[in-house]
């Protein structure tokens, strides 16, 4: 049980409908008849991000990703809560012992709900709670950043973006387009026929405008659970902080050891990637490499961070 004062993290979480999931803590704990996922770090946790995500995912069985943290800090009888907006990616489990039972509600029903808490602290925490997230919601769908798995019937659109890549790549790794004007994606179609290879359009506004493609073993090296292999944002969209939201809803989808590289010569990736890094709070381990390139004469020389999610 944490002290009064000490920091829990916590996910409040929308569906499509615009409906909130709550849960009804076992024996009402506490005098909460319905509230919100939320708890102390663990000490593996490595960022109030990942314990918030955990402890959703244990007391409600949803696995969610982040949307936006929510504004403002929110202190009951026992501890200060920091909560995250979240929208839910799949049910993937049953909800622990803590929990007797999960509900999505329409926002009129959760603010009744709130209303049977037993203690005053606990009714003001979770309705504020719940009011900022609503503030918070709107702004986050005012922005509508969001990535979709790329699936095989969106392979000319993939592949004709992964030209335009290769085209802003030629500037560093000097290679020319074929004959048809077209540069050579050699075997990129993978991506959309391995289920270790992990390719994601970003959706802003409705409109497709770059991609992240992730690998997995055997596509990664030793060491490795997962790659950032490539990261493409149409450039009329750069500048806007939408690259690194993609990255982070990205990353929520996975945990493990990642490698990112960038050719050395790249110093707009390597900058990206750095800011990220310093952003997130992320250490990260970097080294140099001398690479091949398939298509491409001579060595490239590449820097890459290994970091843990």
């Amino acid at each position: 049980m944490k002290e009064k004062g000490e920091y829990a993290y916590g996910g409040i979480v929308f569906n499509d409908e615009g409906k909130v999931l709550m849960r009804s803590p076992a024996g009402y704990w506490g005098g909460y008849v319905w509230t919100f996922a939320k708890g102390g770090a663990d000490p593996s946790d490595k960022s109030p991000e990942e314990t918030a995500i955990r402890e959703v995912r244990e007391e409600t069985g949803y696995q969610c990703t982040i949307m936006a943290p929510i504004s403002g800090e929110f202190e009951s009888d026992t501890c200060v809560t920091k909560y995250f907006l979240m929208k839910p990616l799949a049910r993937v489990s049953g909800y622990d012992e803590e929990t007797q039972e999960i509900r999505w509600f329409h926002i009129e029903e959760a603010f009744e709900k709130i209303n049977l808490t037993k203690t005053i602290k606990g009714r003001r925490r979770d309705r504020d709670a719940l009011i900022s997230a609503i503030q918070t919601k709107k702004g986050a769908d005012d922005v509508k950043i969001q990535i979709t798995r790329i699936n095989k019937e969106q392979e000319e659109l993939f592949l004709n973006l992964y030209n335009l890549y290769l085209y802003d790549l030629s500037e560093f790794t000097g290679e020319d387009p074929k004959d048809d004007g077209k540069f050579d994606p050699t075997n990129t179609y993978l991506y959309l026929e391995r289920n270790e290879l992990h390719p994601f359009f970003i959706n802003y506004d409705g409109k497709n405008i770059g991609f992240i493609l992730v690998c997995s073993p055997p596509y990664v090296p030793e060491g490795v659970n997962y790659t950032i292999q490539e990261l493409f944002l149409l450039k009329k969209y750069r500048g806007l902080n939408l690259a690194a939201e993609a990255v982070s809803l990205v990353l929520d989808q996975f945990s493990g050891t990642f490698k990112v590289d960038q050719l050395e010569r790249n110093k707009a990736a390597v900058a990206f990637w750095k800011k990220y890094y310093k952003n997130k709070n992320i250490k990260y381990v970097e080294q140099e490499e001398l690479i091949e390139i398939d298509g491409l004469t001579g060595e490239h020389k590449t820097i890459s961070q290994v970091f843990v999610v």
